[in-house]
């Protein structure tokens, strides 16, 4: 059975499938669609591009139990969700090991007519951002080049391995994706900054990574403009985005496929890749 959650804003977690105490009883999240934007023709239209609008979900959670514990539950729920329209903090919707972002903006609650044990609640849950999001995780080990030494053998996260010369500062990843991808990248100290490509995106940035510190470059659109290049040293952040190099492509997306990371490799590098698409992956 796929595992679906909802996490609030402040990391309440709602559990929709794993217990009858509260269990998703209707809900349509593979269901998507584009818009076109077109240009007018003598004969037809030219579509211009597509855009997609925000997405809407109808969901009915079922909540079963005594009087007592169904008031319990439906009261912190509604807490919860009410606590993220009010801060505008968007809480989490989870299908398996897909993402999306979400606020909850209408509730009806009613008890059902067959059994007194069972209360409904039918959601309106809005997207702002209509894309599922599917992270792949990847670290980049240090090496350490012994004299002699040919080749050494990682293993990433997604699964399957591959070799490298170590001499030459690369490794291979692939991203296992079939559209661009937006990314974060975590380079630890000490470094005197951060000099990585990784296939098309090549990220310069001169300010010094101290011994206990890491910077951090995330191409997401949507987050803070002082978040998409920060160092992070004894817990203050310290934005540094006008430190890159004017040539760099530090908020590109990387591109589908296999790609070679050219870097020092002093240090570990962490990358998260957000596969994103407009419906959780299918998942038994």
């Amino acid at each position: 059975m796929i595992n679906i959650t909802y996490t609030s804003s402040d990391g309440n977690v709602y559990a929709l499938t794993a217990s009858m105490a509260m269990r998703l009883k209707t809900a349509k999240f593979h269901s998507f669609s584009w818009e076109s934007e077109v240009s007018e023709r003598t004969i037809g239209e030219r579509v211009d591009r597509w855009k997609k609008k925000a997405a809407e979900y109808d969901v009915t959670v079922q909540f079963r139990g005594t009087l007592a514990k169904r008031r319990e539950k439906l009261n912190a729920f509604h807490a919860s969700i009410e606590r993220d329209m009010v801060y505008n903090a968007p809480g989490r919707l989870t299908w398996g090991e897909s993402y999306i972002s979400c606020f909850i903006r209408s509730s009806n609650t009613y008890p059902s007519d067959d059994h007194e044990n069972i209360t409904y609640n039918d959601l309106e849950i809005y997207c702002p951002s209509p894309m599922w999001i599917r992270e792949q995780k990847i670290t980049i080990d240090p090496v350490e080049i012994v004299s002699g030494e040919t080749d050494i053998n990682y293993n990433p996260s997604y699964g399957y391995p591959y070799s490298y010369p170590p001499d030459s500062g690369f490794a291979t990843i692939r991203v296992d994706h079939y559209v661009p991808c937006d990314f974060r990248a975590v380079l630890y100290g000490p470094s005197a900054g951060m000099n990585v490509q990784i296939g098309n995106v090549h990220m310069i940035v001169v300010h010094t990574i101290p011994i206990n510190g890491y910077m951090v470059v995330d191409t997401r659109d949507f987050i803070p403009a002082d978040k998409h290049c920060y160092i992070v040293s004894d817990g203050v952040e310290t934005n540094c985005f006008n430190d890159r190099d004017p040539a760099s492509q530090l908020l590109t997306k990387i591109d589908p496929g296999t790609h070679l990371v050219r870097y020092a490799r002093e240090t570990r590098l962490e990358l998260t890749i957000f596969r994103e698409r407009s419906e959780p992956v299918w998942e038994s």
